[in-house]
């Protein structure tokens, strides 16, 4: 993890404090899916402008971030 937060940053003498590895966990973590009443789970926030920045330092689309969520939740309402 560490090496791929460390090859994102956009300057490498600006140490952004949420490109360390614990602090883009917690911020990773402030993505969430919440079940509606009718069964379905959607995303409960937008992806912000920084868990952003760490997905793509992982090679994942933040844009791509809603269909995983409908698709976890068909899978959950499925069983």
């Amino acid at each position: 993890m560490y090496t791929y937060l460390d090859e994102a940053r956009e300057n490498p003498d600006n140490r952004e404090n949420y490109m360390t590895v614990p602090a883009s966990i917690k911020e990773l973590e402030k993505i969430e899916m919440i079940k509606q009443p009718n069964g379905m789970y959607v995303l409960d926030y937008v992806v912000t402008a920084t868990q952003s920045k760490i997905l793509n330092a992982f090679g994942i689309n933040p844009k791509s971030i809603p269909d995983k969520v409908r698709y976890i939740g068909l899978k959950l309402k499925n069983g």
